[in-house]
């Protein structure tokens, strides 16, 4: 098999609307919409659309840390509406249809740039996007992905993200060992946290903090509530075994024959603060 060959084991081309770019923010961002904007009407529950980060990841090549990135601007947009439920450890997807029509009705001089959002696609696109589409172009893979509006070839130039500095080094951080995904909402917080603290978030630090997290989601926290636990009662860095003491007497502390001098005046610490926050009770 020729290495061209191969090209064809990798899936099908993405193909996405262009022009909605200045609107969502990212190529990114709208790849990610167009992928939720595919599934609705195929959901299995009220809440939406539920994927897993390695679903999506499988399905468009985008990287949890990405993932994170284009959800936070499509909620920033107004198209994404997410529901978290942490007993079930799941995140569900919506898009906001009503919002998405009413930017999208905007005169063109009063939308962002004065641009149209189709302008790209031109008007072949919009003649055809009545006509259905074969089964073998139903999907990116394997019948699951985003429908081909548009055969669009996305490059090396196209589908790199303009980040900042600190935004590409995070990106090279890997997620993969983490029991769940963690809210933008929860993770933004938490990275400003860190930084407070002059402690920045290094591989290191994620794989220990993927192991004390799976710690807590076999006890049945989720990863948001962990974390928010966390920031509240003002730790650097996180433990599983801080989370448990934190609603324990403080005598309980010194007699844990499981606990290390150390760890009980890191528990007994955080007790202390968290008491300080709630008034005292």
């Amino acid at each position: 098999m020729t290495p061209s060959e191969l090209i064809y084991q990798f899936g099908r081309p993405i193909a996405y609307y262009p022009g909605l770019v200045p609107y969502l923010g990212s190529v990114n961002a709208v790849i990610l919409f167009c992928q939720f904007f595919y599934w609705t009407g195929k959901e299995t529950s009220e809440f939406g659309i539920f994927k897993t980060t390695e679903e999506i990841e499988s399905e468009t090549g985008l990287t949890y840390e990405e993932q994170l990135t284009a959800r936070k601007k499509l909620k920033q947009a107004g198209v994404l509406k997410e529901t978290n439920k942490r007993l079930e450890h799941r995140i569900y997807y919506q898009i906001d249809t009503e919002r998405l029509d009413g930017m999208l009705s905007q005169p063109i001089d009063k939308s962002p740039n004065g641009e149209n959002p189709f302008r790209e696609t031109g008007k072949t696109q919009l003649a055809n996007e009545g006509k259905p589409q074969s089964p073998a172009r139903d999907s990116l893979t394997g019948g699951q992905g985003i429908p081909h509006f548009v055969h669009t070839e996305i490059t090396t130039e196209i589908t790199t993200e303009k980040r900042t500095r600190n935004t590409a080094k995070n990106s090279a951080i890997d997620f993969t060992a983490f029991p769940m995904a963690v809210s933008t909402d929860i993770w933004d917080d938490y990275l400003q946290h860190r930084k407070a603290k002059r402690a920045p978030i290094t591989q290191t630090v994620v794989n220990m903090l993927a192991k004390e997290l799976s710690k807590a989601a076999a006890a049945g926290w989720s990863a948001d509530d962990a974390l928010s636990e966390a920031m509240a009662a003002g730790w650097q860095g996180f433990k599983f075994e801080w989370l448990q003491n934190r609603s324990r007497p403080q005598s309980q502390y010194v007699g844990n024959s499981g606990m290390s001098r150390q760890d009980a005046l890191e528990a007994r610490n955080a007790q202390v603060a968290d008491d300080f926050v709630n008034g005292g009770r």
